[in-house]
């Protein structure tokens, strides 16, 4: 189930709440992506190999709440529930914004291929 993301209202009626469960997200989402990288590369005796969510339990539970680390002001959770609506979904491809205007590199094109004609012409007159 989607969640809407959190509104300028909600957020503002609650800002310390909201506050404090994206740094817990931010937090798990750090967490997450160091046990992904040890997926498969860690054993241990009497279970064998762990798996990224077993690695992830077991770093998740040793994080206290005192060793929390802010999130980055540009960071956007991937839970929808704890995005902003001016955010962005993370999963998405980046795009960049359209141009807006005149293109210069046509103009510059056209330069440099009039440049060029004038060259080649003088060339073949010698």
């Amino acid at each position: 189930m989607t969640m809407a993301p959190l509104t300028k209202i909600e957020y503002t009626d609650l800002k310390e709440y909201y506050d404090y469960q994206r740094k817990i997200q931010y937090n798990r989402e750090r967490v997450e992506k160091i046990a992904e990288t040890y997926d498969g590369r860690i054993a241990m005796p009497e279970y064998g190999m762990l798996t990224e969510k077993e690695i992830f339990d077991i770093m998740w539970n040793k994080v206290k709440p005192s060793d929390y680390d802010d999130p980055p002001k540009d960071w956007i959770p991937s839970d929808d529930k704890l995005r902003f609506e001016w955010e962005l979904d993370p999963k998405t491809e980046k795009q960049l914004p359209k141009p807006k205007g005149k293109k210069v590199i046509v103009a510059a094109k056209d330069k440099w291929d009039d440049m060029m004609e004038e060259l080649n012409e003088t060339d073949t007159s010698n």
